[in-house]
């Protein structure tokens, strides 16, 4: 399944931004999108920014987000929509020896799943 976020960009630095979803901050690629600011809103996916959103386009998404939590009996935001958010989002992988995300993620290998 694919997922793709609302995020806001908080940073921009060339091709690349610092994003935000629900208190997540992740390195998103923005060169795919045309002229991108500090406090755009942008439809995020595998790391892209692939389209820019309008505040009412986020307000809707959450609306409908929250929706889906009623009628599944939980509320999809806060820590929830942070956790998709988290598995959605790619980092930028540091593993130098001081970085705090030096361990590598804790994936699966791709032959394992295959098999």
């Amino acid at each position: 399944m694919c997922l793709a976020v609302p995020a806001k960009i908080i940073a921009i630095n060339g091709e690349e931004a610092v994003v935000e979803m629900d208190g997540v901050r992740r390195t998103a690629v923005v060169s795919l999108i045309k002229d991108p600011q500090i406090g755009d809103y942008v439809l995020l996916h595998a790391g892209f920014a692939i389209r820019k959103w309008s505040e009412e386009d986020v307000r809707e998404y959450n609306e409908i987000m929250q929706g889906i939590g009623r009628v599944q009996g939980s509320a999809v935001h806060g820590s929830t929509f942070a956790r998709l958010s988290r598995s959605a989002v790619p980092r930028r992988a540091d593993f130098s020896s001081e970085s705090p995300n030096r361990e590598p993620p804790n994936r699966e290998p791709l032959n394992h799943a295959i098999q």
